[in-house]
């Protein structure tokens, strides 16, 4: 039984069941499952496969120079990772862990490298969606660029606020982070970022408790 959320991932927007069952072999998928803060590949690793979350969290991070660990990208519920790294065959300059137990599905990036030259209609459109994901992903990464580039700490927890806003499209949320995973994803010290947040809160800007927060402007 295809997963659901295969189906409404933008990798198959469009496919019928039989398309869908028919690229999968070709793709030969494969769900692996993944206990919190196992490793799903490491820095340095030559990646075949790109990955789809079928449950759980997954989180893609390197390292700086003087070894403090870097989220790059948090990867929810159905969303695509490691795409560019299996499409290049290039060597991984970061690793993937499951920030809880996780389910993906991996699926091998041959196919696609030639799927626009393809007689197959289904294949050329799966061609056609991954470069669509690929360019979701460059905008994901302006998003944290743009939290990166704040000056303050205010500045980069507004920002990712906001973001993570739009993301739920409420004003109350829990966001994919623990305290340790979002001062890593903002680039700053836990403890300074604990401090800020308790600024923030007392003057009136936010409420929260562990991962769930409250914007209240």
């Amino acid at each position: 039984m295809i997963s659901q959320v295969l189906r409404e991932s933008i990798l198959f927007s469009g496919f019928t069941e039989t398309e869908m069952a028919d690229i999968l072999q070709l793709l030969r998928c494969r769900e692996v499952r993944y206990d919190k803060g196992e490793i799903l590949f490491d820095i340095d690793s030559s990646i075949e496969a790109f990955g789809i979350v079928l449950a759980g969290n997954v989180q893609v991070a390197t390292y700086d120079i003087n070894g403090n660990r870097m989220i790059m990208a948090n990867v929810r519920q159905g969303g695509i990772f490691a795409e560019s790294l299996a499409f290049t065959g290039k060597k991984s300059p970061v690793y993937a862990v499951a920030a809880r137990e996780s389910v993906i599905a991996w699926l091998d990036a041959e196919v696609i490298k030639n799927a626009h030259m393809s007689e197959n209609p289904a294949l050329r459109r799966l061609g056609k969606n991954f470069s669509g994901e690929l360019a979701s992903r460059a905008l994901s990464m302006n998003n944290r660029i743009q939290i990166l580039s704040k000056k303050s700490i205010r500045e980069k927890v507004i920002a990712f606020l906001t973001f993570e806003y739009n993301f739920h499209k409420k004003k109350s949320f829990t966001i994919p982070f623990s305290r340790r995973d979002l001062a890593d994803y903002l680039g700053v010290e836990r403890s300074a970022l604990s401090r800020e947040l308790s600024k923030m809160e007392a003057d009136g800007l936010i409420k929260f408790h562990k991962n769930q927060f409250e914007i209240l402007l």
